[in-house]
């Protein structure tokens, strides 16, 4: 969530997920490589466990050139 290549793939998963619903499942494995990914999991957890990642993640990934690894880290 907090590098560029999250960012540049989530459309194309996000399609193949969409457009295979009940057939394709998404796994998510979170690897801390890059500053402010601690807090983009907390967050992103938080979200899953009210079903609502999808969204959570698409507003962190939209909003990300403002606080992913290029950038200052801290909650949005």
């Amino acid at each position: 969530m907090a590098c560029e290549t999250c960012r540049a793939f989530y459309p194309i998963v996000k399609d193949i997920v969409d457009r295979r619903p009940g057939k394709v499942q998404l796994v998510v494995r979170y690897t801390l490589f890059h500053a402010g990914a601690d807090t983009a999991v907390k967050v992103l957890e938080a979200a899953r466990l009210e079903d609502l990642f999808w969204p959570v993640n698409r507003a962190l990934l939209n909003a990300q050139r403002t606080w992913g690894a290029d950038h200052d880290p801290g909650p949005i």
